[in-house]
């Protein structure tokens, strides 16, 4: 993960996994922004045309993962 590239991806920089604990912790770009889910559960208005923008970037992501054989696994 650390050497893909997309511009719908968050970069990575690290990973570290804690075998006492069976967990892991990414270090990763930090997002200034609202979440896509808060803007859902606060009730902002998407219009179609956000909505068309948004889930192309979604599924541009995912194809571009699943091409270099990456499953996400936490798609809600």
């Amino acid at each position: 993960m650390r050497t893909l590239k997309h511009p719908n991806i968050l970069k990575m920089y690290e990973l570290y996994i804690d075998t006492k604990r069976s967990a892991y912790y990414q270090v990763m770009d930090y997002l200034p922004y609202y979440s896509l889910k808060y803007h859902i559960v606060n009730s902002y208005q998407l219009i179609r045309p956000k909505i068309g923008t948004i889930v192309k970037q979604l599924l541009e992501a995912l194809l571009f993962l699943h091409q270099h054989h990456i499953a996400h696994r936490d798609i809600k």
